[in-house]
This record gives C-alpha cells, structure tokens and sequence, in this order.
C-alpha cells in the first residue's frame, strides 16, 4: 500500500531507506503498522522499531517518522 505522505518532505523514500538502514545497523527492524488499524496508521506513515524477536523497540502506536527513528540511535537524517 503506497504512503499517503509520499510527496511529503518528511517521508521520502531516501529517509526512510537510510532510516532502515541505520535500524539495521543496530540489529532492529523498522516496520510498518499491520492489522486492524493499519490502513489507517500506515496512511499516516508512521513506523515503529522491533527487535530480532519481534518485541517493540520503540514506537509502540507507530508514532516514529524516518527522522525519529534516526534520532532514537542518536543519528541525523
């Protein structure tokens, strides 16, 4: 399902790749909502942090934009 933020500078597809990227790097993976709600949250085009096990890093209501992510590993995009 394609982002509804894709025109949005915030969400392009660069920031979101580096931001995966930088997750990775720590061993976390960044995914998107899935479910009930998720029309809905990956509409707004939110993501949340998960590890190996598939426990929640961060971003437990996929509140995390690409530039957040980033910052939760103490980067900048």
């Amino acid at each position: 399902m394609p982002n509804l933020l894709e025109g949005n500078p915030e969400f392009t597809r660069e920031l979101i790749n580096a931001a995966r990227r930088i997750a990775k790097a720590h061993g976390h993976t960044m995914r998107k909502p899935s479910g009930r709600m998720s029309l809905h949250e990956w509409g707004m085009g939110f993501f949340r942090l998960t590890d190996a096990d598939g426990n929640i890093v961060a971003g437990a209501r996929h509140e995390l934009t690409p530039r957040a992510v980033a910052k939760f590993y103490g980067a900048e995009l």
